[in-house]
């Protein structure tokens, strides 16, 4: 008989939202996973339903057990996380009680099942700058975690920054309590590692790079394929450009919440000019989280009213992705451009993963550890340093010299896709 693989909890991302970043880590980590243990069995949190969800990994169909579970006052629901915890608590305590409690609560039984709980927080969360609250209930589902598997995998994230002693107290806790600790870039793991200070945990903590560079494009049925196979038959250069909604719609001043130095919305413009200044240079505006219309992160939002303002001005050469695309679809439209910038990290990896030259229009420190892994670290134009005039010399720069960032990306990005499909080389069963 067949020896049946691990069971696994992949918390912290998942296919429930419309950003594609957070979309492509659940995939590339399921590739991991499968990659190591063909036959793992492996369940996703869902926020809406019990269901299994059909899907293929690398050619090969698998079937992912998606459970429900959320914080909420009824305790009464077996899949409320509180009450689970008061379970995990219990069971560590008065192990005496481990059989009637997984007899009385179907989740609890399967999360005590558990071999492995990994969890990648979606990418950048493990931090109290989105505030103190997220960060205690995400924390409250990592020690869920712990107490009931087998071991406690942080994957490949962003930590911190952690601005108060409480939530420094609470990082320090779930680091201390983890199997491995993999850092994103290679000052996350040094910011990690001083957070435990001389524990000796601090073994544990490794740089690995960011888990979407192995995730797999698809070709999506959309004219805009066509339109970009014309305009390169025409000899002309396709430059993406992704446009976040978080900082472009105005929900608030971006330039205020994270420390910008100008108006994202002028600027995007400037950039765009400065970019078909050259005449060779056509440009496709791509969304990169897909969320409702009027919503503040809706980077649809934001790039179709870049197009509306500017198309008169630039006839036949700007243009916006109007589908609804997946991870996967929308990775592989990156992927036919010449050159690529976008203020979605994830967007800009799907770029940099298929060899294609990018800048990273940041917002925050995590672009530049994630550039750094695949040899692109110049390319990072953080926007809480630079000027306007220095970010557009900068992008004059990038361009110049993206065919020997194409080279270095032709080099670097299989050793890091090698590097991820050995992720789980340190766990066996």
């Amino acid at each position: 008989m067949p020896q049946q693989g691990p069971k696994i909890w992949l918390l912290g991302a998942s296919f429930e939202t419309p950003n594609m970043g957070v979309s492509a880590l659940a995939e590339a980590s399921l590739k991991c996973i499968y990659h190591h243990w063909p036959d793992a069995d492996v369940m996703v949190r869902s926020f809406h339903s019990d269901t299994e969800h059909a899907m293929t990994i690398q050619g090969r169909p698998i079937t992912l057990r998606y459970r429900e579970m959320w914080f909420g006052r009824n305790l009464s629901k077996p899949q409320n996380i509180y009450l689970l915890l008061i379970y995990a608590v219990l069971v560590k305590f008065f192990p005496f009680l481990r059989a009637r409690l997984i007899a009385a609560n179907p989740y609890f039984r399967e999360l005590m099942e558990l071999d492995i709980v990994a969890d990648i927080t979606g990418g950048d969360s493990f931090s109290d700058i989105y505030g103190l609250k997220r960060l205690f209930y995400g924390s409250l589902t990592k020690a869920l975690g712990i107490l009931c598997a087998k071991h406690f995998v942080m994957l490949p994230q962003t930590y911190g920054p952690f601005k108060s002693k409480r939530a420094r107290f609470i990082a320090r806790r779930i680091l201390n309590n983890s199997d491995a600790v993999y850092a994103r870039d290679k000052s996350g793991a040094e910011y990690v590692k001083g957070i435990l200070g001389n524990n000796p945990q601090q073994t544990l903590v490794q740089f690995v790079p960011d888990v979407a560079f192995v995730l797999d494009p698809e070709q999506p049925e959309s004219e805009m394929l066509a339109q970009i196979a014309t305009l390169k038959a025409a000899g002309k250069t396709v430059v993406g450009l992704n446009v976040s909604g978080l900082l472009y719609n105005g929900h608030y001043q971006a330039e205020d919440s994270f420390g910008l130095h100008s108006n994202y919305r002028n600027l995007v413009t400037k950039l765009l000019e400065t970019l078909l200044s050259h005449p060779e240079v056509v440009v496709v505006l791509v969304p990169h989280v897909f969320d409702v219309k009027g919503h503040f992160e809706s980077d649809p939002d934001a790039c179709e009213d870049l197009h509306a303002r500017l198309q008169s001005k630039y006839p036949e050469r700007l243009f916006v992705v109007t589908d609804t695309l997946n991870h996967r679809q929308v990775k592989f439209i990156i992927g036919q451009c010449a050159f690529f910038l976008g203020s979605r990290m994830h967007a800009c990896i799907a770029a940099l993963s298929q060899t294609v030259p990018a800048v990273g229009v940041a917002y925050s420190g995590k672009f530049q550890g994630v550039f750094d892994s695949v040899g692109a670290g110049d390319n990072v134009i953080d926007l809480r340093k630079c000027s306007d005039d220095e970010v557009l010399a900068a992008v004059e720069r990038c361009y110049e010299n993206r065919e020997a960032l194409a080279q270095t990306l032709k080099q670097s990005v299989p050793e890091v896709q090698e590097t991820l499909m050995h992720l789980f080389d340190r766990f066996d069963f």
